[in-house]
């Protein structure tokens, strides 16, 4: 058990190996679909990460243009 808390990479399946080794699940069955599952919370996680990007990306964008219009417009008398 001590051994997979100091590997990092295994950090996400930690819970599921650990109820693996300690016998909890009665099936495989049940171990693949907590797997499953947690893939899934994992890419979700991922995704929504992915889609800020552009967004964020695009607002700092338009805040700066929009910005030196407005300096350059005090400038002009």
């Amino acid at each position: 058990m001590k051994k997979l808390q100091e590997i990092p990479a295994l950090k996400s399946y930690r819970q599921c190996l650990q109820q693996a080794l300690l016998g909890k699940y009665d099936t495989s069955q049940e171990m693949k679909r907590d797997l499953i599952y947690l893939l899934q919370r994992l890419q979700k996680g991922k995704r929504e990460r992915v889609d800020r990007l552009p967004f964020l990306i695009e607002i700092i964008g338009l805040t700066v243009i929009s910005s030196g219009y407005y300096f350059t417009s005090l400038l002009i008398p």
